[in-house]
């Protein structure tokens, strides 16, 4: 039986995407179908690549057309994520936008409760699960994408993450202006590693409201490549520019965002100019 969709077409969501893999794509597949099936929406696939792999020939015509596929050349074997949602965020005209990576689900209220702190201007950004990850293996991929429901979702039994690891990535939430006005994502991280958590930390410096909600978030797994794990030559300087963002006073960091060079003069002008309510730290269940 299919459920009525629920009516999220003032949300675009943007999928940063590199087809790295065989697993990638059938990952693709299965949050593209679940997010589809569930919602009345947009979807930006933004894939940053030397070229073009990515087909979306796999979904019906029907579904094909709530896509926007957009390539854009990458000079180099290091995917950039924060380049891939920056892309496709110059494209938004959407009033809030769902920054969800190509390997995460979340139960369909999950989706709406973070929708809604934001239509109700509760937040700037939400963090739709409890700081708790599901890693869903590769191999069982598969046949989950048979049966997408919200209850095999909540029915699953794999590994979860504990409290030694803080996610504050995998899928965000977020108000289109005030992610704008915060500069979007670093671009000077590259490949995998803190490009979230500077965010993050950036978002509250500037006085930005972020909650974090409940459930899982469920991750689907794929082979570890460069992209996607800490051996890559880039780590370091990610952790650099983490730690050197983290340092930084507001006036200072304010100054440090005008320079880069994917802010555009519009945007910086509009830069850091957030509602009247105060900042607060994220909610914990």
């Amino acid at each position: 039986m299919h459920l009525p969709k629920s009516d999220l077409s003032d949300v675009t969501f943007v999928i940063p995407f590199c087809l790295d893999s065989a697993s990638r794509l059938t990952n693709l597949r299965t949050v593209l179908e679940f997010v589809l099936g569930r919602f009345d929406t947009s979807i930006i696939v933004s894939e940053l690549d030397q070229q073009p792999k990515l087909k979306l020939d796999f979904l019906p015509p029907e579904l094909r057309r709530k896509i926007l596929h957009r390539f854009h050349q990458n000079d180099s074997r290091a995917f950039s994520r924060s380049r891939s949602v920056n892309l496709a965020t110059a494209e938004i005209v959407t009033p809030y936008l769902v920054i969800n990576d190509a390997d995460v689900l979340l139960q369909t209220q999950q989706y709406l409760d973070g929708v809604t702190l934001l239509r109700d201007g509760a937040c700037d950004m939400a963090l739709p699960y409890a700081n708790r990850v599901m890693w869903i293996p590769t191999e069982d991929v598969a046949t989950l994408q048979q049966d997408l429901s919200d209850e095999r979702l909540a029915g699953l039994k794999y590994t979860v993450s504990d409290d030694s690891y803080i996610f504050l990535g995998l899928i965000g939430l977020l108000d289109t202006q005030a992610f704008k006005r915060a500069g979007m994502m670093n671009e000077r991280f590259r490949s995998w590693g803190f490009e979230e958590m500077e965010l993050y930390i950036r978002l509250l410096k500037f006085g930005f409201r972020v909650l974090r909600t409940s459930g899982y978030a469920y991750h689907l797994g794929h082979p570890k490549t460069t992209n996607s794990s800490s051996r890559h030559p880039h780590y370091i300087d990610n952790v650099r520019e983490y730690h050197k963002v983290f340092a930084l006073n507001p006036r200072d960091l304010r100054e440090y965002v005008k320079s880069w060079p994917w802010v555009s003069v519009t945007s910086e002008q509009a830069l850091f100019q957030r509602r009247t309510r105060g900042a607060s730290a994220p909610a914990s269940d």
